[in-house]
């Protein structure tokens, strides 16, 4: 959407309307290609991360008993660090901050 909306009219304006040419094309897409960035980080960081482990657990939870005849309740599906936290969520925070 954000190539769309943003990408291409301003590659457009930039392009013929500035008289930069293709590199007016390209500062135009690489601005849409900002926009969708920003756009996801958003949404990444604004995600609750412990919720949807949660989630996952019980979706694991409900498959396995579909599919199996032994009974998994025991298992910690999402084992936790020292703090309690999710080791997804740890991991998570490891790659933003590398």
């Amino acid at each position: 959407m954000g190539f769309y909306v943003v990408g291409l009219p301003f590659g457009y304006f930039l392009c013929f309307k500035m008289e930069q040419g293709l590199w007016g094309l390209w500062w135009g897409l690489c601005g849409a290609l900002l926009i969708c960035a920003s756009g996801y980080f958003s949404i990444i960081y604004r995600m609750d991360w412990h919720k949807e482990s949660v989630k996952a657990q019980d979706r694991v939870k409900q498959s396995q008993r579909l599919f199996s005849e032994r009974d998994h309740d025991e298992i910690a599906l999402v084992p936790s660090n020292a703090d309690g936290l999710p080791l997804t969520y740890t991991f998570f925070c490891l790659f933003v901050c590398l």
